[in-house]
């Protein structure tokens, strides 16, 4: 049962669940009479409160009505109350648990359950109100039986009872409401809990400190069992923030009732107990410390969600809910680690081919639920030790194990099937799509989980020139062969860096709201095939990545764009800012500064015209060379922006290391923009920060004015996408600047034009 939908109730009360709860309530009742002052009748714990209000929150109010019966059963049989206070008494037993439940039941019976908010509202109105209820009822009650109570006078009575009726609530409504919700769930947790080799340490020290409480003389000094109690306290500390919520909720009421005993009886330093006054005194003291263990415990709790939700972002893809890169290494490592048993694991590399191209005819809207009805697709065929993962663009892996007679090759062609040449509906585009599928079997023979990713890629590849494209590898001539294609591919690569057929393209971004003076423009690449074709960044920089080529085409990008600009000095005096992409890898140079430096000098460009953005921050190596660098660039007089921010886990820490100048919003905080009113929220509360530390932001994969005039309410200084300008030769963004900024005009006013680097596009 999940942590959301396990409050909500999901069954009636049975009769079953009706017997054993008279049988407790009877019992409970029966046992609180010894957790009094000597020569009284009242309970300084009394049970059945907490009982009530736990089951009508959990069952619902009707099974009050047995409950209430049994109670005034007790009442008249075994107290021997007359029966106009028994009556009075369960009544105001019924009307408080009846008005508690009431008040609180929004906050407990919820999907999205809030420890803190339930706490409060627990206090608050269940406790307070609820125990003040039955507290002025049972007072009445109590003054219309005559009994000894009316001596005292009439609040000093009723406040006395509040005391007990709400402490009573704090510790035994949470209790009965966890164990009647999920009985299973419940014992799971607290055996789960005892099983843990620190928990059974500390019970046995809460034993043994339990013990010497109880057996030391009176004659030992009363700092040593004073000492003793308080340690208790300690140890129930450490409990709350390292137990399940249902040990937490069990062992709270034991510790409250020992507290009452050992003041009763004058245990662990603490002064005996005799007179009423003095119970309530020490009653009041447990709420104290009631209160503040069960704070404790919903704060640990909703720390311990808040983590596990970024675990769950941390290892689950953003767009389509599938494991993450991050989830698959895992993944891969465990079933290296323990192979099972015996029967072999797979790693399967799904690709959808052209996928580039798809974008740029669909866009990027369409793009994006195109991949999330890839993915829906994929689990769709997901059966027993499949765990699938989004690893790229159109790109996807699963760790699987055949679970039929056809192995491998019979999955392979079954997601084969499944995908290729199936037509998929993304909004109001349409696509029939080819895929092409490798697998490599996890068998250990290679180094870690990249090396099995690269192999399961180069399957793939190989894939691509054959019909079906599918291939298995099982040895290592396969692996040989694998890279066959990939070696074409790094040898297109590296023909381009040495003939110079690497090419300058650029995007449009426009300031939102106000006029910039100068063009600015974010710089893109392209690489020129032997047939004159030009290849989008997808199909050479994963190799450039992969064999370590982004430091040359960083510098080649660099020394390029510092040219043309020198050769053409009317657009180097037109630029405002030319902003050039600085991969993971070059932020881990130590000579990249002194490189770029060399190359201002030798060009004569101004420094102030150029910007960097840095991307791919995991790829970073040494942090502290990448913010020796940030901060040497912007001595030359360029300026700083990081890229894709609010997507990685670790924005707001380089946000918080590096000094940037301008921050660029992930596009997929954009693209829902008009329609999600948390991306809204997202959007503003970044450009919150950005404005308190000094920062212009940029929005990315902007498509339509809509969405730009939007952005700009939110308070984004620049847009940037297809709806505003899609990326061309540099020559032709010059030619074509003063049509561009008169259509932006209107739209969404004079707006500039802004660039970034070669990174998407």
């Amino acid at each position: 049962m999940s942590e959301q939908n396990a409050f909500i109730p999901s069954a009636r009360s049975r009769p079953v669940t009706v017997v054993c709860l008279s049988v407790l309530l009877l019992l409970t009742a029966e046992l609180s009479r010894l957790l009094t002052v000597e020569g009284q009748t009242l309970s300084a714990i009394w049970p059945p409160a907490g009982i009530m209000l736990g089951a009508a929150l959990a069952l619902g109010a009707k099974i009050l009505l047995p409950l209430g019966a049994v109670l005034l059963g007790w009442l008249i049989i075994l107290e021997q109350a007359p029966l106009s206070a028994a009556l009075v008494s369960s009544v105001g037993q019924v009307s408080a648990a009846w008005l508690g439940s009431h008040l609180i039941r929004s906050f407990w019976v919820r999907e999205a359950f809030q420890p803190l908010t339930a706490g409060v509202a627990l206090y608050t109105r269940g406790a307070l109100a609820g125990g003040g209820l039955a507290a002025a009822i049972g007072t009445l009650s109590l003054f219309v039986s005559g009994s000894a109570a009316t001596e005292h006078r009439f609040y000093d009575v009723f406040l006395g009872y509040w005391i007990f009726e709400a402490v009573s609530v704090l510790l035994f409504a949470p209790l009965t409401f966890y164990c009647l919700l999920s009985p299973r769930r419940f014992l799971h947790e607290v055996q789960a809990d005892l099983a843990k080799k620190s928990i059974a340490i500390w019970s046995v020290i809460v034993l043994l400190i339990l013990l010497l409480t109880i057996l030391l003389p009176s004659s030992v000094d009363a700092s040593y069992t004073a000492g003793l109690g308080f340690a208790q306290f300690a140890l129930l500390s450490w409990l709350v923030v390292s137990a399940n919520r249902s040990m937490v909720i069990l062992v709270i009421p034991l510790f409250a009732i020992m507290f009452v005993a050992f003041s009763i009886q004058g245990h662990a330093g603490l002064p005996r107990i005799t007179a009423v006054e003095d119970l309530v005194r020490s009653i009041m003291f447990l709420a104290g410390l009631v209160v503040l263990t069960q704070m404790m415990a919903s704060v640990n709790a909703e720390r311990n969600r808040t983590l596990e939700v970024f675990r769950q972002q941390a290892n689950t893809d953003f767009l389509t809910g599938l494991a993450n890169d991050r989830s698959l290494a895992a993944q891969i490592q465990s079933r290296l680690a323990d192979p099972g048993d015996g029967q072999q694991f797979w790693l399967v590399h799904l690709e959808v081919l052209d996928f580039d191209q798809i974008e740029d005819l669909m866009g990027f809207r369409s793009r994006r639920t195109l991949e999330t009805l890839l993915a829906a697709r994929l689990m769709g065929t997901m059966g027993p030790d499949v765990h699938p993962a989004r690893i790229g663009d159109g790109i996807f892996a699963l760790v699987c194990r055949p679970s039929d007679s056809r192995g491998i090759a019979g999955k392979l062609s079954e997601l084969y099937d499944a995908f290729n040449d199936q037509n998929f509906s993304a909004g109001v585009h349409s696509t029939r799509i080819r895929v092409a599928l490798g697998a490599v079997p996890l068998d250990g023979k290679l180094g870690d989980h990249s090396q099995y990713l690269s192999a399961a890629t180069q399957a793939a590849l190989m894939a691509r020139e054959q019909l079906p494209r599918t291939q298995v590898m099982t040895d290592v001539e396969g692996l040989i062969e694998s890279r066959k294609s990939m070696t074409e591919r790094l040898e297109l690569l590296k023909d381009a860096l040495s003939n110079d057929r690497l090419v300058l393209f650029a995007q449009p971004i426009c300031p939102i709201g106000r006029d910039d003076e100068g063009i600015t423009y974010e710089i893109l690449l392209r690489l020129q095939d032997d047939q004159g074709a030009l290849l989008g960044p997808g199909a050479f920089l994963p190799i450039a990545e992969a064999f370590g080529f982004m430091r040359e085409i960083d510098q080649w990008v660099i020394t390029t764009t510092l040219n043309t600009l020198a050769s053409n000095p009317e657009w180097q005096q037109r630029t405002r800012k030319c902003s050039i992409n600085l991969a993971g890898t070059s932020m881990s140079s130590e000579n990249l500064v002194a490189f770029i430096r060399d190359e201002f000098e030798r060009t004569g460009v101004d420094p102030r015209k150029i910007g960097f953005e840095i991307t791919e921050t995991q790829l970073i190596a040494s942090r502290d060379v990448a913010e020796e660098i940030t901060r040497q660039l912007r001595r030359l007089g360029c300026s700083v922006a990081l890229d894709d921010f609010g997507t990685g886990l670790a924005s707001f820490d380089y946000l918080k290391s590096f000094d940037f100048d301008m921050l660029k919003i992930d596009g997929v905080f954009v693209k829902n923009l008009e329609s999600n009113s948390d991306d809204r929220r997202i959007v503003r509360s970044t450009c919150d920060v950005a404005r308190e530390m000094g920062l212009k932001t940029v929005a990315e994969f902007v498509e339509t004015d809509a969405i730009a005039q939007l952005l700009g309410e939110l308070g984004v200084d620049y847009a940037q996408g297809f709806g505003l300008g899609r990326p061309v030769a540099v020559a032709a963004l010059f030619e074509a600047c003063d049509q561009l900024a008169a259509a932006a005009k209107q739209t969404i006013g004079d707006r500039q034009i802004i660039d970034t680097g070669p990174g998407s596009g």
